[in-house]
């Protein structure tokens, strides 16, 4: 003998009553509650960036950066390096600085507190937002001294 779960989902449902009304109240109120449900599971699910997700993305925006860099290098007449040059910067400039962004990603979310606390809006803004880039971008900037220190120790190229 086998018990079937019934529920309100599988009856048929009747048909509606009546004409629908499609008014710009009734469209506005529908299009503000669909952002509202977009916006809430972009930020539910932006949270919840796996590892790999996460280093993929850090590279992904060092990599932009230091393609702006590389491009700002080759078209400024005080830095003249080579073809080698700007390729081992585009290269060693996204892996030291990408490590920096991933190693300040995981300091963040070993210390970042659960509770802050704030004496106006204005300083909650402040600790927010050190909190959500603070430790990644102090990251990038040692990233960015080891390459840096790289390229001009080891490769030779004064940049």
């Amino acid at each position: 003998m086998t018990l079937h779960k019934v529920s309100h989902f599988n009856k048929a449902m009747p048909p509606p009553q009546g004409k629908r009304h499609f008014s710009a109240k009734n469209l506005a109120f529908k299009s503000k509650s669909l952002l509202y449900l977009l916006c809430r599971t972009l930020i539910a699910t932006s949270m919840r960036f796996s590892m790999q997700q996460r280093l993929l993305k850090s590279f992904l925006i060092c990599l932009s950066l230091f393609v702006v860099l590389t491009v700002m290098m080759i078209f400024s007449s005080r830095i003249h390096v080579g073809f080698m040059g700007y390729l081992s910067a585009l290269i060693f400039g996204t892996l030291f600085t990408s490590c920096g962004v991933v190693i300040g990603d995981m300091f963040r979310r070993f210390v970042m507190p659960d509770l802050v606390f704030a004496s106006g809006s204005f300083d909650m803004l402040c600790k927010k937002v050190f909190w959500l880039i603070g430790p990644q971008a102090i990251g990038w900037l040692i990233g960015y001294m080891g390459y840096q220190g790289f390229m001009r120790n080891v490769l030779g190229f004064y940049i």
